[in-house]
């Protein structure tokens, strides 16, 4: 079954609450992202942009089992992410 990056955005939206992650976060699509000009994840089809804690633990604790979570969130939905600046992660549909 093939899931949709609302989908995936639902799902992380909900994992970032659940796990008091969700502070200082915003959601973009690939086309609002390239919108704003940026340089990196231009090819992500959904951008999370965090000053909160996600961005910590992604930047600094990478071990982290939080992170092997969110992977495996993100696997689930046939998706995989990368840090984009220290504030950004981007989401790509795996091929």
């Amino acid at each position: 079954m093939s899931h949709s990056c609302a989908d995936l955005q639902a799902a992380l939206q909900a994992w970032l609450v659940n796990n008091e992650l969700d502070l200082d976060t915003t959601f973009y699509t690939g086309e609002q992202w390239r919108r704003r000009g940026e340089d990196v994840l231009t090819g992500a089809e959904l951008i999370l942009v965090t000053e909160g804690n996600l961005s910590i633990i992604l930047n600094y604790y990478y071990d982290d089992p939080m992170v092997g979570e969110l992977d495996e969130l993100c696997a689930s939905f046939g998706y995989w992410f990368e840090l984009g600046h220290t504030w950004s992660v981007g989401f790509y549909r795996e091929a």
